[in-house]
C-alpha cells in the first residue's frame, strides 16, 4: 500500500508540475500574439511607411522615440513588451507625439547624427556626414 500512496503523490505532483509548465508556455504564446497585434496596430496607425524615406516593407520598420532613448524609457517603466507596446498605442492614440515610425537605416542613422548611442558605445570624435 505505501508503493501505491506514493506512486499516486507523484503522479499528483507531476501533473501538477506539468500544467505549471504549460501554463507558463500558454502565457507567453498569448503575450507574443498581443506584442505582434499592437506592433502592428502601430504600424497601421502610422501607415506602414517610414516616416523619413517611405519604406514600405514591415520587417524593417521600428517605432522610434522622437527625443530618444528608447532602451532607458523602456528599462524605467519595467513592462514587458507586450504592455509596453500597448502603452505606446494608448498614447499614440490619444495624440501623443513622442513616437514615430522610422526604417531600420533612417533610425540608426538618426541614432548616430543625435549621438544617442549607449554611453559604452559613444563614439568620440567622429564626424557626422552633411545631410
Amino acid at each position: 500500500m505505501d508503493k501505491v500512496k506514493k506512486r499516486e503523490q507523484w503522479r499528483k505532483a507531476s501533473n501538477k508540475y506539468r500544467k505549471t509548465i504549460k501554463g507558463i508556455k500558454n502565457k507567453l504564446k498569448l503575450e507574443r500574439y498581443y506584442r505582434k497585434k499592437y506592433r502592428h496596430l502601430l504600424l497601421e496607425f502610422w501607415g506602414n511607411r517610414c516616416k523619413k524615406c517611405g519604406f514600405d516593407d514591415i520587417r524593417a520598420l521600428q517605432i522610434d522615440h522622437v527625443k530618444g532613448y528608447g532602451v532607458q524609457h523602456y528599462k524605467e517603466l519595467k513592462l514587458n513588451r507586450f504592455s509596453y507596446y500597448k502603452k505606446i498605442y494608448e498614447e499614440v492614440k490619444s495624440g501623443s507625439k513622442k513616437y514615430q515610425l522610422l526604417c531600420a537605416n533612417c533610425n540608426w542613422i538618426k541614432r548616430f547624427i543625435k549621438n544617442e548611442n549607449t554611453p559604452r558605445r559613444k563614439l568620440k570624435n567622429v564626424v557626422s556626414p552633411k545631410s
